[in-house]
């Protein structure tokens, strides 16, 4: 929870945690040792010689310059383990947690192995040390494993090398290019840990997606007998100006991150924008360029007779499911998958939101197998504290300054669910208010609170534990608890990783709506220019909505009830990461926008030639069905991979993108949409009169 990328920027907790680094002089970077014996040490002597061997390990990092001392948290009688022997050290650094990563190796080159004990190193640094090699490892295992069955998968939907290989250097390209970038980024702003595999995710998915449509295009005009000329710019006024406009959708749903005020949401956002625009840019540039270089030898090396894709032909599967959609059952089609949506959106208004535990890593990491250690020791006590801050109008040998403090732990104590208080007055004892008093203000032991960093001037720091863990939802009503009680003549801020998360999941919480609402209008407005029509880019938004909140709703199904997850091999953790529902959102609002884009597209263009309603989305969806459950199908097993990564974060959101897209491109596209055209008949393209003059022009314009 020490990840700047997280801590709400003018929130109480970051107040609290400057005033403990600046002013307290708290260490902002704090490592955990764990020494475990290999067998039961029965003499004192022979532990004794251990510890002191540890300490001679420990000692080496004096050498470094950052390395502000360390303390040991050694067993009591009643915590000592019968089967082996645990030697506890807390080192701390004057390191911020990103300099604290950067100097990682060289502080674990500093301490040796001890003889007889195996070594763990844990705490939230060597955590996020191992979660940053391990994305690093997942990047790599997406290329080596991504690729080649995307690129199977593109040779079955193609059949020939020539086009199925321009989708791959597309999406190569615009992830390389977005990356590049970022690394420029990264050196003037903090970026997010999680950016590279979001990127890399990203842009792959969309940048295949969009080339997949262009190719089946030009493809398609080519079977029209066009010249490769005629062909190339047929292929950039209708599939290239769709994906602009698809392109736009996605960049509003990503851009609506930059409206949340945390670093980790902005670098995400910077990331999905940047590689939607180089997308598009790709799209319509380079992979125009190669195809009319490849021209009528597209399809070179060909390995099927005839691929999956084959637009033309109005005769087979696409056919039947467009008549049977639009014609046959529509009234059942929009009834079922509206009922089996809505039903799936139902656990949403459960959802419980947590920060994952080291203890959510693999089992062979070993951070993990160091906090699990500490933990058959110590218990979570370290994730049930909670610190005030506090800051007095004069220092504590002032009386007045003396009694308000006094008269504000007392306070404390009083709050429900609170079991122990640690205050500068448990550490210099009395029995009553006035010797209690008496007593802090001695000089002696004034000078030992400012050397145990519980008091400094006029900042004192006080520890509470409560009953509950800071992934407790229960913990919340503690923390407002402490916030809400009057205090007179101080100032106090509420800090520690369960204020942390209630401030965090407050901040995004307070910015929802404003997310919600400018993807909404946005999306609307452009769709409303794409298509000339009020009802179009209403329904679209509408059901995109609805799609996405049964992909949620089967997330928390799965990550937060556990139902399913070791199928997808899912942590099971009983709460929702924050970042999850708002990154789920803006991505999935937008890969969904990118089909009903296509659809529509398709669907409007052959209106503007028959201006028969139901005829126009039959043979839009024959035209468009395989295309997109082939560019859902390509996007599934990219994203597919990141499922079996070692990162909760990027597990999460790899099943349910997974999980949104499939719903998406067969329940939503292939199904609810086109089924609800043919219900809404001539209503689709009802336009304002003073708009809908110039709407045929229009269309015959842009499309």
């Amino acid at each position: 929870m020490n990840d700047s990328e997280y801590i709400p920027k003018n929130s109480e907790s970051e107040k609290g945690q400057i005033i403990l680094l600046e002013q307290l002089k708290y260490s902002p970077t704090k490592i955990i040792l764990v020494y475990e014996s290999e067998s039961k040490i029965s003499s004192s002597t022979i532990k004794d010689n251990l510890n002191n061997n540890i300490l001679k390990s420990i000692k080496e990092l004096e050498k470094l310059n950052y390395f502000t001392g360390y303390s040991s948290k050694q067993p009591t009688e009643r915590q000592v383990l019968s089967t082996r022997d645990l030697f506890i050290f807390e080192l701390y650094f004057n390191l911020s947690t990103d300099e604290a990563l950067n100097h990682y190796q060289e502080i674990q080159a500093q301490v040796s192995e001890v003889k007889g004990t195996k070594l763990y190193w844990t705490g939230d640094v060597p955590t996020l040390y191992e979660s940053r090699e391990a994305g690093k490892k997942d990047i790599s295992r997406a290329e080596l494993i991504g690729l080649p069955l995307t690129l199977s998968a593109l040779l079955f939907i193609f059949g020939s090398v020539g086009a199925a290989i321009l989708p791959i250097i597309v999406g190569i390209t615009t992830a390389a290019i977005t990356m590049g970038i970022g690394y420029f980024i990264a050196g003037h702003m903090p970026i997010s840990s999680h950016f590279p595999n979001l990127v890399t995710m990203l842009g792959l998915a969309l940048g295949i997606d969009y080339a997949l449509l262009m190719v089946n295009r030009f493809r398609e005009e080519l079977g029209r007998n066009l010249s490769i000329e005629q062909a190339v710019v047929k292929t950039a006024g209708s599939a290239g100006r769709s994906i602009v406009f698809s392109g736009l959708a996605v960049t509003v749903a990503l851009a609506s991150m930059f409206l949340i005020d945390l670093s980790f949401f902005r670098s995400i956002a910077i990331g999905g924008v940047l590689v939607v625009f180089f997308s598009v840019l790709v799209s319509n540039t380079v992979l125009l360029s190669l195809l009319s270089i490849f021209g009528k030898h597209l399809d070179f090396l060909s390995v099927l007779h005839k691929g999956y894709l084959n637009s033309s032909d109005e005769s087979g599967f696409w056919k039947k499911v467009a008549f049977f959609v639009t014609r046959k059952k529509p009234i059942v089609l929009v009834l079922a998958t509206s009922i089996f949506l809505l039903v799936t959106i139902i656990p949403v208004f459960t959802m419980k939101m947590g920060i994952p535990e080291p203890n959510t890593l693999p089992s062979d990491y070993p951070s993990r197998q160091g906090y699990e250690r500490y933990l058959s020791v110590y218990g979570d006590v370290g994730n049930k504290q909670i610190q005030i801050v506090v800051t007095l109008e004069e220092s504590l040998d002032h009386l007045a300054p003396a009694e308000a403090l006094y008269n504000l732990t007392k306070k404390i104590r009083g709050v429900s669910d609170i079991l122990t208080v640690s205050s500068p007055f448990e550490l210099v004892g009395g029995s009553t208010k006035q010797e209690s008093i008496v007593n802090i203000q001695n000089s002696d032991n004034l000078r030992r609170l400012e050397e145990l960093r519980v008091v400094h001037d006029r900042y004192v720091v006080i520890t509470a534990v409560s009953a509950y863990n800071y992934n407790d939802a229960r913990i919340d009503r503690v923390i407002q608890d402490i916030r809400n009680l009057e205090f007179e003549n101080v100032e106090v801020h509420v800090t520690g990783s369960a204020a942390v998360k209630v401030d965090l999941i407050n901040r995004i919480k307070e910015r929802v709506d404003a997310v919600l609402y400018f993807v909404f209008f946005s999306t609307f407005i452009i769709l409303f220019f794409a298509f000339r029509s009020l009802v179009l880019p209403l329904k679209a938004v509408l059901l995109n909505f609805l799609s996405i909140g049964s992909s949620l709703g089967l997330i928390v199904l799965i990550v937060q009830y556990g139902i399913g997850s070791e199928l997808f091999q899912m942590p099971y953790t009983g709460f929702i990461m924050p970042a999850v529902p708002i990154i789920l959102f803006c991505v999935v609002f937008g890969i969904s926008m990118d089909y009903e884009v296509f659809l529509l597209s398709r669907i409007a263009e052959e209106y503007k030639k028959s201006g028969d309603n139901t005829t126009s989305t039959e043979r839009g969806l024959i035209h468009t069905g395989n295309i997109i459950t082939s560019a859902a199908f390509v996007f599934i097993l990219i994203v597919g991979v990141f499922i079996f990564t070692d990162i909760a974060l990027i597990k999460t959101i790899g099943l349910g993108l997974v999980i949104a897209v499939f719903l998406d491109s067969t329940l939503v596209r292939i199904a609810l949409v086109p089924a609800l055209m043919r219900l809404l008949g001539q209503a689709n393209w009802w336009m304002p009169q003073r708009f809908s003059s110039n709407r045929k022009t229009s269309l015959k314009k842009d499309l």
